[in-house]
């Protein structure tokens, strides 16, 4: 049996150490993020090719749903036959491969292939890695260590988008997939190398001491067995609102600002960066949060916020910065709220033993929730003429996810009463 005592992490003994593992996530996820600047390659790709806007998000929209399948994919085969860095190395090669292979291509098709097939499916495999890792060494409270390792994924466009675009104006988009994609291959590559679980013994003694049940209480909840799970209904049904919401206003921030504020396209993408720390600050706001309340009260919080910025936006007239400014940082702040407490609650409710894999599946919801979300905002503001319309049936879903979480609360009780 291995002593906790003379496990050392990063130089130091692992109650301290494994902080280590939750820096170096927030790199690994600072690097990971690039794809949120894919707008910045939108234009100069439909220059270069003479193609529209929607042949343009070709390339993202295949990267997030091979992001979101092989997410599942490595979560129920790979994670569990592979170590966490064998794991990350794989998707690593792939993210590099994509975004150099990206750097060569004469048309849409073969970006689409390269950055959306081959850089997404690596996007996929490596990104629950961290956060697998994250909530081994953290067994008592998940929450605040996966929302600072989760951080560095929303505050990427912060330092990516300027960087992209520096590099498009000065040699080209090429050159900017090659710079942007070599550097991450690298610095992951880097990064994966102190990867790896805790022993099984440091996992029981740290739950123990912290009086944390949840392995003991249903360790056995496999992925065929979670579905049949009321709180798993409940818990997929609030992230798919979550993601539905999130992207759907996320993805209409710059037009919405100009249609119902008045901003010139100039003013209103200056703000992105803003929305982004937002995005940064609600995953680690909200992971603790989760720790300190409760993930269901958390979450319940997470779309009160949602319901006062569509109520904000709903009323909202030309000139109404503030108003804009507050509610679209909600917005962004929630999702990214969200992306930090839905591992957390994973872990919480259905133990730690198949973390990986019952995530994997949660994460399927985040997926469905965006594409839906993306597809319904555009074709609102078509059917009903304005991108106001496009706040009241979000509305709507917020209430339902506030009353989704309280029940969540409620069945997280009556578990936990009966386990007692």
């Amino acid at each position: 049996m291995e002593d906790n005592s003379e496990i050392i992490l990063f130089g130091r003994p692992a109650k301290q150490g494994r902080w280590g593992f939750v820096f170096l996530g927030f790199f690994i996820n600072l690097f990971m993020g690039s794809n949120f600047s894919w707008s910045i390659f939108r234009k100069p790709l439909e220059s270069a090719f003479q193609i529209g806007s929607t042949l343009s998000g070709l390339p993202y929209t295949l990267f997030f749903a091979c992001f979101v399948s092989n997410m599942l994919i490595s979560s129920r085969f790979f994670a569990q036959r592979y170590s966490p860095k064998i794991v990350f190395i794989t998707g690593t090669f792939l993210i590099g491969i994509g975004w150099i292979a990206s750097s060569f291509g004469t048309n849409i098709g073969w970006i689409t292939v390269t950055y959306g097939f081959i850089a997404g499916s690596g996007a996929g495999i490596a990104y629950g890695v961290p956060i697998a890792v994250t909530s081994r060494w953290f067994p008592g409270k998940t929450g605040l260590a996966l929302g600072l390792t989760l951080a560095g994924y929303g505050l990427s466009p912060v330092l990516v988008a300027p960087a992209a675009n520096a590099l498009i104006t000065l040699y080209g988009f090429q050159t900017a997939f090659l710079v942007i994609g070599t550097a991450a291959f690298f610095c992951l590559l880097l990064c994966s190398i102190p990867l790896r679980f805790p022993p099984e013994e440091f996992t029981k003694r740290y739950a123990a001491k912290h009086h944390d049940t949840h392995d003991n209480i249903e360790t056995k909840l496999t992925p065929s067995l979670l579905k049949t799970e009321r709180r798993f209904q409940g818990l997929y049904f609030g992230y798919f609102i979550a993601a539905l919401s999130g992207p759907m206003a996320i993805g209409i921030a710059s037009p919405a600002g100009q249609e119902l504020i008045g901003l010139s396209a100039a003013s209103a993408a200056a703000f992105l960066p803003l929305f982004a720390v937002s995005n940064g600050f609600g995953r680690t706001m909200f992971g603790w949060l989760s720790d300190a309340i409760t993930p269901p009260y958390a979450s319940a919080i997470s779309f009160f916020l949602i319901l006062l910025a569509c109520i904000g936006m709903a009323l909202a007239g030309t000139g109404d910065l503030f108003i804009f400014l507050i509610s679209f940082c909600f917005f962004w702040m929630t999702m990214g709220g969200w992306i930090a407490m839905a591992p957390s609650i994973t872990s919480s409710f259905f133990g730690r033993r198949h973390q990986t894999e019952n995530y994997g599946l949660v994460f399927t919801a985040y997926g469905f929730g965006g594409i839906i979300g993306i597809l319904l905002s555009g074709a609102i503001k078509d059917l009903l003429g304005s991108y106001r319309m496009v706040f009241y049936p979000m509305g709507v879903l917020a209430i339902i996810g506030i009353f989704v979480s309280f029940a969540m609360s409620r069945r997280s009780t009556a578990k936990g009463t009966k386990a007692a």
